[in-house]
């Protein structure tokens, strides 16, 4: 077993800037809003990883951002 596997992606989408925060409850991706702009994704082979990266808004902290993980994508197939 690798030492240097990492922590991978989260299970759940939260905000990058909501999860770094200390006692941050916020950035979930019920107050995650999406833009409607999407570029192809590098390197998109992981279990949470979609082939297209999606830009967010996150209501909570007003933080935009970019993520490949495929809560997004389910986020945007089902509006």
């Amino acid at each position: 077993m690798s030492s240097n596997s990492g922590v991978g992606a989260p299970q759940r989408f939260r905000c990058s800037k909501c999860r770094r925060a200390p006692q941050s409850f916020g950035g979930f991706i019920e107050h995650v809003t999406l833009t409607g702009e999407k570029r192809p994704a590098f390197r998109s082979k992981s279990a949470r990883g979609s082939t297209h990266e999606r830009e967010y808004i996150c209501t909570s902290c007003g933080h935009y951002g970019w993520s490949k993980h495929i809560d997004l994508e389910t986020k945007e197939v089902n509006r």
